[in-house]
């Protein structure tokens, strides 16, 4: 796309050819915006810019691993639940 207008224009032609609501479709895309803050930091995410040795040495650790398990064992039985039930 050239622009975000022209994103914002076939989004809403896509949706339309779908079967959703013109003037739903209207009031969501008329209060879009471009937030070039979103997309700096975006582009900036870890897991993307460094390598993948790196993000993974700053990402785990031996605390964050034993968080993880002490979490998953205090809900293990509303997870239960959930894996039945979907």
């Amino acid at each position: 796309y050239n622009s975000f207008s022209d994103w914002k224009s076939d989004f809403s032609m896509r949706a339309l050819s779908s079967g959703y609501d013109a003037s739903t479709i209207r009031r969501l895309m008329d209060s879009a915006y471009l937030n070039q803050q979103v997309i700096s930091l975006d582009s900036g995410q870890p897991e993307f810019s460094k390598m993948p040795w790196e993000y993974v040495d700053s990402a785990v650790s031996d605390g964050r691993v034993s968080t993880g398990k002490r979490k998953f064992a205090e809900q293990r039985a509303f997870l239960s639940q959930l894996e039945s039930q979907y």
